[in-house]
């Protein structure tokens, strides 16, 4: 089944919950680590973005 029964209680306080944490608590720390869930991690960057020229060329 697709859709799911929901009671509501309109005398109960709503609750926010961040599921990026354990204690359940938002961060700024928790919302700079859930960007980068589900991110696949390459050797390539380091190929690419490392320098192999000699230091008078690296200057400019």
């Amino acid at each position: 089944m697709l859709v799911h029964v929901f009671h509501l209680n309109e005398h109960r306080k709503d609750d926010i919950i961040w599921k990026h944490s354990n204690d359940e608590v938002y961060s700024t720390a928790t919302a700079y680590k859930a960007q980068f869930l589900g991110l696949t991690l390459s050797p390539m960057d380091r190929m690419i973005w490392k320098m192999w020229a000699s230091p008078k060329i690296k200057f400019f």
